[in-house]
């Protein structure tokens, strides 16, 4: 299977798959790669739980904030 991929993905694209800001016209390839790729799979699984993470803090902060 040729996803178009020569190497892993990117940083930037894992991030951008996760947040869903995956132009459509890569999307398929993206997703190709990540069937068959350990390493990216492990990756994207780190990326989701950094951005959920994230999110939780963010809400937390929000709430303290917005009853201060």
């Amino acid at each position: 299977m040729n996803t178009g991929f020569l190497t892993h993905l990117s940083d930037d694209t894992l991030e951008g798959y996760a947040l869903q800001r995956i132009p459509e016209l890569h999307l398929e390839g993206v997703e190709e790669h990540l069937l068959s790729c350990l390493p990216c799979q492990i990756r994207l699984e780190d990326m989701d739980e950094y951005i959920k993470v994230m999110q939780a803090a963010i809400a937390e902060v929000s709430c303290v904030v917005g009853t201060s």
